[in-house]
């Protein structure tokens, strides 16, 4: 009976099998007891374990201290910083190795007298500035002896190769004899009717695509000289369009002439 006993006792007296998770808690738990555990009176020295008798004869004395102590503390030097201004060297004179000076933010007086620099990133190359003297080629069109004739009244005979474009100025009229070529979106055919085009130079002027070869008259606008009155009216409607510098020998069709123009560069 002595044996069994004594091993059951044995038995209860060994430790039991933890988790880590549970012994990591544990362990936290009595971290947190020993920092939070007053100090024990008996670990002081003698002469700093107070007695019930001094605890009442020094407590007010130690909350008028605490009192005038808070009252007349005076602030040290170290709490007030300087000014800016006692910081700053005098202007022009700007010593950048110093700490306060380096973090401070840039102000309005010393942006306006420092100097202007250019980025320090690598050079892109020149601006793309659009030079004045580059011409724009509107209408690739060449006019020459096989693919532009006059004929009267101010009718115009053109030839025109696939994928030509042609800009004209002016209030005309179009009739394709041949081919095809698109104005406006619009496709135009080969017939005999005349499609009448008003182009000032108040808006986008109308570009004529060649979408097969194609052989096409232009014939001036019967009411462009009532147009071009307006401008009688009103500045605000003159040189709107195509209009013939002064010529001492004006030709006898100079009228219909003047109700357009191809417009090859600008």
């Amino acid at each position: 009976m002595s044996t069994s006993k004594r091993r059951r006792l044995d038995m209860e007296g060994l430790p039991q099998s933890m988790s880590a998770f549970a012994l990591r808690k544990k362990l936290l738990a009595q971290q947190s007891q020993v920092e939070t555990a007053p100090i024990d009176q008996a670990d002081l020295p003698r002469d700093t374990v107070p007695t019930n008798a001094s605890k009442k004869a020094t407590s007010p004395q130690k909350k008028t201290r605490k009192t005038k102590s808070a009252g007349n503390t005076p602030i040290e030097p170290e709490a007030i910083s300087p000014p800016l201004n006692e910081l700053l060297p005098p202007q022009g004179l700007v010593d950048v190795s110093h700490p306060r000076l380096v973090d401070e933010p840039a102000t309005a007086s010393s942006l306006s007298n420092s100097p202007l620099h250019e980025d320090d990133g690598p050079d892109d190359g020149p601006d793309d500035v659009c030079n004045p003297s580059q011409t724009i080629h509107l209408s690739t069109f060449q006019p020459s002896k096989s693919n532009f004739w006059k004929k009267r009244k101010g009718v115009s005979r053109l030839g025109l190769d696939e994928g030509e474009r042609l800009v004209v100025l002016g209030s005309y009229g179009i009739r394709v004899e041949t081919g095809e070529v698109t104005i406006y979106g619009a496709i135009l055919q080969a017939s005999q009717g005349v499609y009448w085009v008003h182009a000032s130079q108040s808006h986008a002027l109308p570009v004529i695509r060649c979408t097969k070869d194609a052989t096409l008259e232009l014939n001036p606008h019967p009411d462009a000289q009532g147009l071009k009155a307006l401008g009688l009216l009103s500045p605000l409607f003159r040189k709107l369009w195509w209009e013939r510098p002064n010529s001492s020998s004006p030709e006898k069709d100079s009228v219909f002439d003047e109700t357009y123009r191809i417009v090859g560069f600008l």
